[in-house]
């Protein structure tokens, strides 16, 4: 879930929800690279179309 995803990468819950939002904020590498650790993969594997 995006609570649990927000807790395991370190990243507020709310900031997550505008993530997912109509119009999501530009994100940060480093938010990236919380995320990717969070998930286990690499940072690149986030940013493929």
């Amino acid at each position: 879930t995006q609570e649990k995803l927000s807790e395991t990468a370190n990243i507020d819950y709310k900031y997550m929800q505008k993530i997912e939002g109509k119009n999501p904020p530009a994100l940060k590498i480093d938010t990236i690279e919380k995320f990717a650790k969070a998930l286990k993969v690499n940072p690149g594997e986030l940013l493929k179309f």
